[in-house]
């Protein structure tokens, strides 16, 4: 049976809460987590990590310091949504370079080439939408 919830009946934390619980989770199929949940190693130059994974897609989290880039590389046949969750930066293309700052969203086929970097004075977060899923199976 399928759940619904009436955020003005309920509230959204009471809400998030039926959504998310496990037991709810398992019998719907659906998975949620939180980017700031998510933290860095002081260790780690970036960070790049697998934030949800789908049957044919899947959501990366990217952290890029100040002065910090993605190395260019291209995702074969998976198309790239690529979201900017905070921060400014720049995103390149075979056409030129376009800011690319908090808000922004862009999408690129497998075979375009990213290239990202972070021309702020923080933190660069996005999120990177690809399907079908990144490496394929």
């Amino acid at each position: 049976m399928a759940r619904s919830c009436s955020i003005s009946a309920v509230g959204r934390n009471a809400c998030r809460a039926l959504m998310v619980r496990q037991a709810d989770a398992t019998t719907l199929g659906m998975r949620s987590t939180r980017i700031q949940d998510v933290e860095r190693p002081a260790a780690e130059a970036l960070l790049v990590r697998v934030l949800l994974e789908g049957q044919q897609c899947n959501v990366r989290l990217i952290r890029l310091g100040p002065g910090q880039a993605l190395p260019p590389h291209r995702h074969g046949i998976s198309e790239l949504m690529l979201y900017a969750v905070s921060g400014r930066g720049e995103l390149g293309s075979h056409e030129g370079s376009m800011p690319f700052e908090a808000g922004a969203l862009a999408c690129l086929s497998g075979d375009e080439e990213l290239r990202v970097h972070n021309t702020g004075a923080g933190e660069l977060t996005l999120l990177a939408f690809l399907a079908p899923k990144f490496p394929p199976a």
